[in-house]
């Protein structure tokens, strides 16, 4: 059974809070870190689609990029971050991708030069 933080020993507050802060000092490292140009172009290639599909969904729908964030992630701000410059981990990308495939209205075409991903196959069909 796990112990709230607040009823751990003082010793091991201490210690688990110097291991989170380290924590977040490598990834503040990591994310710091010059992306080699193969992965600057992807991730700006990725950003831009998923940027691109919210921005033409959303004016379809008559929504802003808030609520089309919501109805895929549960939370609203994943295009705002992408507009701020942020990039989608490769995961996030191909389940975002997939996400907005699913949902995409029958009547909008499919963006030219977004690749779709191949819809998911239905259990018992063969």
């Amino acid at each position: 059974m796990a112990v709230p933080f607040c009823k751990m020993r003082p010793e091991l507050r201490k210690l688990l809070a110097g291991a989170k802060a380290e924590i977040a000092a490598l990834r503040w490292t990591l994310e710091a870190l010059p992306l080699s140009a193969t992965e600057t172009a992807v991730a700006g290639s990725a950003r831009q689609n998923l940027l691109r599909l919210a921005a033409e969904l959303s004016a379809h729908e008559g929504v802003t990029h808030w609520a089309i964030s919501m109805r895929l992630f549960g939370k609203g701000d994943f295009f705002h971050r992408l507009e701020k410059g942020g990039h989608p981990r490769s995961d996030t990308y191909e389940k975002a991708l997939g996400l907005l495939s699913q949902r995409w209205p029958e009547d909008l075409e499919w963006p030219k030069g977004v690749e779709r991903p191949a819809a998911p196959k239905q259990k018992g069909a063969a």
